[in-house]
């Protein structure tokens, strides 16, 4: 599992690939969920990279562990499994 510490940019990255599982393809619709430690979840809308290629960067604002996932529809209708990571709690405040 990934480490971060706090107050990082976070670049989250996921492929899209047809049923043959090598070629990649763009879903009509493309959805990145994250939830924080304290348990609210957000929606983001990715930016695309290239065909099937597609990222976020994300603030983690939040010691504790996060959770992630991305959901593609339309021409692909795939939702990834979970992603952890954890951000470390600092012993620098407001540094």
């Amino acid at each position: 599992m990934n480490t971060y510490q706090i107050d990082t940019l976070v670049q989250l990255q996921t492929t899209f690939t047809s049923a043959d599982g090598v070629t990649l393809v763009d879903p009509e619709t493309i959805t990145l969920y994250a939830q924080t430690p304290d348990g609210v979840v957000a929606e983001y809308t990715p930016n695309r990279v290239s065909v099937g290629l597609y990222q976020y960067a994300i603030r983690v604002n939040q010691f504790g562990p996060w959770v992630y996932k991305w959901q593609g529809a339309g021409v692909v209708e795939v939702t990834s499994a979970d992603v952890y990571f954890v951000v470390a709690e600092s012993v620098l405040i407001d540094a």
